[in-house]
């Protein structure tokens, strides 16, 4: 595992979350962050000692549930707030946040235990509405499970 693999590992640990069962309310209510929903694009800030997280009410749950992984991205990967960043700074934030839900709605401790022994489409299926992730993040997510994995077999041969 890498160290963000193994930072979601320590995050579902320590808040007892459930393989798919990511609920924005409970995991801000145990980082005691303010949840909302509004008719306004997500974002995420820090206010007189409070953090919040906004949702745009208008998306559906599953987008609902990617900007909220998105921004808690944010929240656990950087301090402070991008308005006097540079841009380039900015992208390499928003790509780390993107990563980071990503990796956090399909975590790899819970890809393992995934049955392989299906076919490709069921699998698939299965990554999907067990995370309630879409099609193009459950192929991403499976996608790179599988490199890591071939990595890690390529690895462990001794020349």
């Amino acid at each position: 595992m890498n160290y963000l693999d193994d930072m979601i590992y320590r995050i579902y640990e320590k808040l007892e979350i459930e393989a798919g069962n990511v609920l924005p309310h409970n995991v801000c209510a145990k980082l005691n962050i303010i949840l909302r929903y509004a008719d306004e694009a997500s974002f995420h800030g820090y206010y007189e000692g409070t953090y919040y997280i906004i949702l745009n009410e208008s998306k559906t749950q599953q987008e609902q549930l990617y900007d909220f992984a998105h921004e808690l991205g944010h929240f656990m990967l950087h301090a402070g707030n991008q308005f006097k960043s540079r841009q380039v700074y900015i992208d390499y934030q928003e790509k780390q946040a993107d990563n980071f839900a990503e990796r956090f709605l399909v975590p790899l401790h819970l890809l393992r235990k995934v049955n392989y022994e299906k076919t490709r489409a069921e699998v698939l299926y299965y990554v999907m509405q067990k995370f309630n992730v879409s099609k193009k993040l459950a192929k991403k997510r499976l996608e790179l499970y599988e490199r890591t994995i071939y990595e890690q077999t390529i690895q462990s041969y001794h020349w």
